[in-house]
């Protein structure tokens, strides 16, 4: 098949044998443009997702070490007052 003569005048039967396997070759990589274009787009949107969720847990892990921080904090206030206490308690029984 000459590359000047249009592909429409020229059938599939009047092509020689190597040409023909050429045309087959050709035809199968058309077929697979569109299933590999579709796994590109879907692996860029699952990459997507897995960089989205990423980002979900990083705010969520953010948010909960700041509540276990503000968590920590009350807790040793408690416990400071809690030892007052004792020792106000210890005081008085001292002074009874």
């Amino acid at each position: 098949m000459d590359r000047d003569t249009p592909i429409h005048r020229v059938t599939f039967l009047e092509m020689s044998e190597q040409e023909q396997v050429k045309f087959v070759e050709h035809l199968r990589e058309l077929r697979q443009k569109p299933l590999t274009i579709y796994n590109e787009v879907m692996a860029a949107k699952k990459a997507a997702k897995n960089a989205k969720l990423q980002i979900q847990f990083d705010k969520a892990k953010q948010a909960f070490d700041k509540a276990l921080e503000l968590f920590d904090k009350k807790y040793e206030d408690v416990v400071k007052k809690a030892n007052k206490l004792k020792e106000l308690q210890i005081e008085i029984d001292l002074e009874q």
